[in-house]
């Protein structure tokens, strides 16, 4: 009996050891290759817990696409993510685009050096685009799960004074088909 129990606490100190050292992965939602789109306006929450939609961008869409290594290192970190959470990486193209109610249409925003951060199950990048209506320049972090993908920004706007974090919460489509 004391046999069984020591090579028990043994087996469950080794499991620590490698969860702790990185060697299983922590995240189980897998990036999935499809396109996500927003069902309702970027908002944010007041300090007075009143939901505050963005009065310019009306929608967001996500085009994640499965590419190759050799395009994701080409691509020098634009518009690309790396999957490292799981035992074999996967690469996708991050194609992030922006209804803008001024411009009545889509706009494709820039992003950059999208990296899982360690222990958590967020990506944290850069985003950008400049326009004569805006501008962005601002960290985004993006989590999935499943066939929903959040993405949290920070933009300030060219004619606003501060900065506010929106919250845009995309679910996957099924109806629109990756070319």
């Amino acid at each position: 009996m004391k046999k069984v129990i020591s090579v028990l606490l043994a087996v469950v100190s080794l499991m620590i050891v490698f969860f702790i050292s990185g060697c299983f992965p922590l995240n189980i939602n897998p990036i999935e290759e499809g396109i996500y789109e927003s069902e309702n306006e970027p908002f944010y929450v007041s300090e007075s817990d009143e939901r505050i939609l963005h009065n310019k961008i009306k929608k967001v869409k996500l085009n994640l696409r499965r590419i190759d290594k050799d395009t994701f290192y080409n691509a020098n970190g634009i518009n690309v993510i790396e999957d490292t959470t799981q035992i074999e990486n996967k690469y996708f193209s991050f194609e992030l685009y922006f209804f803008i109610k001024d411009v009545n249409g889509y706009i494709n925003i820039i992003v950059k050096d999208v990296n899982y951060v360690e222990g958590t199950p967020q990506y944290q990048g850069k985003m950008d685009c400049l326009t004569q209506y805006y501008a962005i320049d601002a960290i985004f972090k993006f989590t999935i799960s499943g066939k929903r993908a959040d993405i949290i920004y920070g933009i300030e706007w060219v004619e606003q004074t501060q900065n506010t974090s929106f919250r845009a919460n995309l679910f996957y489509n099924d109806t629109v088909k990756i070319k």
